[in-house]
């Protein structure tokens, strides 16, 4: 459930980040303290490297800027592409400082 509830603020964030009266620091913010909750509460062990897959495709996708292609909306887009993207990474970096952690911790 709390998971769903991430996906949702961090969906909310892009968007607001797309709105030019909304400072975008600050949503970056929130959009990067998002991405380290959800990489510690939503993304588990098991699809941990297929979600840094998917990060790292979506990042690509912002860096490339594909959606400024579209005429009078391709800009917006991009920046809901690049809120995703700060939100998607974060939790691909919490998941690798757990993986890293649970490596030196673990019982051997």
């Amino acid at each position: 459930m709390a998971g769903k509830v991430i996906v949702g603020l961090v969906a909310l964030a892009a968007i607001l980040n797309a709105v030019p009266a909304v400072p975008g620091e600050l949503v970056m913010l929130a959009l990067a303290i998002l991405g380290l909750i959800h990489g510690y509460m939503g993304v588990d062990d098991d699809s941990a490297s297929s979600f840094a897959i998917g990060a790292v495709a979506l990042a690509a996708a912002g860096q490339l800027d594909v959606m400024s292609n579209i005429q009078m909306i391709g800009a917006h887009l991009d920046m809901i592409v690049d809120g995703l993207v700060v939100a998607a990474l974060s939790a691909v970096v919490t998941r690798a400082v757990l993986a890293i952690v649970n490596r030196f911790t673990a019982d051997s």
